[in-house]
């Protein structure tokens, strides 16, 4: 795999890939671009958090053949389901110091919430080393649950501030930098059995197609046929 990631002119990173590595494959891949997909689901020592496993990605962008970094990283310690209890406890706030870890969580939490971080700011530095060295555009996309504030009526809004990377000094700084757009949409009008408010942080101008579509999932709008 390494000898075919060497020999291609152009290799599309995709992180968090998931499991279907042969879809992507079969749509992006030809002679002289080859893909790359790296998940724990597909591999259990593909963690992004293993140092040989980063060396081995920035040489990849070092190269200039490195023309997209897709992926979507770890949202568990996010989720706004983490403020209905019972259930998982809240480990982030939404501004402030304390959007990288809540005082007073135990070590295994607070090292989650660590570890998703730097994945996230991960994707974005082998980015950032690719773009300059890069002779082309190097296209980028962050898929992330949409910041809850974005869609919640305002008085819940008021009861409770959720955490969320897109309302973080850190990603709004990156998008003024590299001229990224927001892409807010529902996937559920794409074919997910739920919902799921979505948004992409991307320079693939071209999704912007995608702005607004909102709707129920499968399994919400089969629900619905049955209520009716």
């Amino acid at each position: 795999r390494r000898r075919r990631l060497r020999r291609a002119s152009q290799v599309i990173i995709h992180l968090f890939s998931g499991r279907d590595e042969n879809f992507w494959k079969k749509e992006l891949e030809n002679q002289h671009r080859a893909v790359l997909c790296l998940d724990m689901e597909l591999d259990p020592r593909q963690n992004l958090l293993r140092d040989d496993i980063m060396e081995f990605l920035i040489e990849l962008a070092d190269s200039g053949r490195a023309v997209a970094w897709l992926g979507g990283p770890p949202c568990r310690t996010m989720s706004r389901l983490r403020y209905r209890q019972p259930g998982p406890p809240p480990l982030r706030s939404r501004e402030g110091a304390e959007r990288f870890g809540l005082h007073g969580l135990d070590e295994s939490l607070k090292k989650r919430v660590i570890d998703d971080t730097i994945l996230w700011l991960r994707q974005y530095y082998l980015y950032h080393r690719a773009k300059k060295v890069s002779q082309q555009k190097v296209l980028y996309l962050s898929e992330q649950p949409e910041d809850p504030e974005n869609y919640l009526e305002e008085e819940m809004i008021k009861k409770q501030r959720y955490p969320s990377y897109w309302a973080f000094p850190e990603w709004k700084w990156m998008k003024e930098t590299n001229d990224f757009i927001e892409v807010h949409f529902d996937q559920g009008r794409t074919g997910h059995i739920k919902r799921k408010p979505t948004t992409l942080g991307t320079n693939i101008y071209e999704l912007q197609h995608l702005q607004g579509l909102r709707g129920p999932g499968r399994s919400e709008e089969h629900t619905s046929e049955l209520q009716s």
